[in-house]
């Protein structure tokens, strides 16, 4: 972790206080992310979170965004990838389900539990968000598209030898 930035954070404190945080993580800090990566990756995660308040202090909120190139594997050909990911993050801060059920639409609720939150796992959970469910190559990019166009498969109707029975009583 970058000795810049704080090992947890309290959301709700620096939204009062309009504070900033910016820099970025090895990918490889990420236990959970990991997990879908392909191997040996050396790629950073650059965020920028500005945690602030409107001027009738009503509305606490985290705006930012993540960026990073994902090293996938390509489920279509089973190839290394890299995933451009750029996300938004457009939080509001509330303290219960109640406040989150009248955000504005643009907004997502972070209930905030007073309890401090690890910087990196905050990064973490809005990647995991930001993540393919299903890693594939652009359509036109990938190996396995050329296999697949020229293999021509015979469309039988499977019900085609039906007509040939015929029913005896």
């Amino acid at each position: 972790m970058p000795p810049e930035l704080p090992e947890t954070i309290d959301p709700m404190r620096l939204a009062k206080t309009g504070k900033e945080l910016s820099g970025s993580y090895d990918l490889r800090q990420f236990d959970r992310v990991n997990v879908s990566l392909e191997d040996g990756s050396d790629a950073q995660v650059l965020f920028k979170l500005e945690f602030s308040r409107d001027n009738q202090n009503q509305l606490y909120s985290i705006i930012g965004d993540l960026e990073t190139a994902l090293p996938l594997v390509c489920q279509r050909c089973m190839q290394p990838m890299q995933h451009q990911l750029s996300a938004m993050i457009k939080m509001a801060i509330v303290s219960n389900e109640a406040e989150a059920e009248n955000l504005p639409a643009e907004f997502e609720p972070y209930i905030d539990t007073g309890v401090p939150v690890k910087l990196q796992d905050f990064i973490e959970d809005e990647l995991l968000l930001a993540m393919p469910l299903v890693s594939l190559h652009k359509e036109q990019e990938c190996p396995a598209t050329d296999k697949f166009k020229h293999v021509e498969t015979a469309k039988e109707n499977p019900f085609a030898e039906l007509k040939n029975l015929k029913l005896s009583n």
